[in-house]
């Protein structure tokens, strides 16, 4: 029963650390971007996978980084959207999927901080 409950608990903090280092990313993100244009992100980290036009002229794009570890050849990829108003500003930024980075618990984390 003991060995339960230490691999629960183990399992609840890795999940409270994910959180935590998708929070950061999102901080990091967001303090570089924010008010900045997506063409200026898109030089600077590559074109977006999709994007949508919105009725109010603003636009939403899905952005992935994705590669593959050396060594154990583990996916290492990041996922965010992008927000941005009528003139191409963006207004939001977030990771939404992320994965562990080769030197931090997140990729997003690696490519924004």
């Amino acid at each position: 029963m003991r060995t339960v409950q230490t691999v629960v608990l183990i399992a609840v903090m890795f999940a409270f650390a994910a959180c935590s280092t998708t929070r950061s990313a999102r901080k990091d993100m967001e303090s570089k971007w924010i008010g900045r244009s997506a063409e200026a992100f898109f030089l600077a980290h590559g074109a977006a996978k999709t994007q949508n036009t919105l009725a109010g002229g603003g636009t939403v794009y899905i952005w992935e980084k994705a590669t593959r570890s050396t060594g154990d050849n583990k996916p290492i990829f990041c996922i965010a959207i992008i927000s941005t108003d009528a003139s191409g500003k963006i207004q939001r930024i977030r990771p939404n999927e992320d994965a562990i980075g080769k030197w931090k618990t997140s990729s997003c984390g690696e490519l924004f901080s």
